[in-house]
């Protein structure tokens, strides 16, 4: 990796040092960076789920195992119940 060219930089990554003072002047961290990065947060007070998802449909662990082992009509009550919802 290092002394490579890398594209978000726009040029080549001699060193973790380097990358360090590079990341510092675009004012950027890295994606999987335990303080800063995607690691650090997640933001469990609200629901993200998109609206142009959809409606969700609740299932029960033996729900889950009969679609899990490909039982046609728990497969067609659960479709109904989601056609219901929306």
């Amino acid at each position: 990796m290092y002394g490579t060219y890398h594209h978000g930089f726009g040029c080549n990554v001699e060193s973790y040092e380097h990358k360090q003072e590079l990341l510092k002047k675009h004012n950027v961290s890295e994606a999987a960076d335990p303080v800063n990065g995607s690691r650090s947060w997640r933001d469990h007070t609200r629901n993200v789920q998109s609206e142009s998802y959809g409606k969700a449909v609740e299932l029960s662990e033996s729900d889950v195992a009969a679609l899990m082992r490909g039982d046609k009509s728990k497969t067609e009550e659960v479709s109904r119940q989601f056609e219901r919802k929306q």
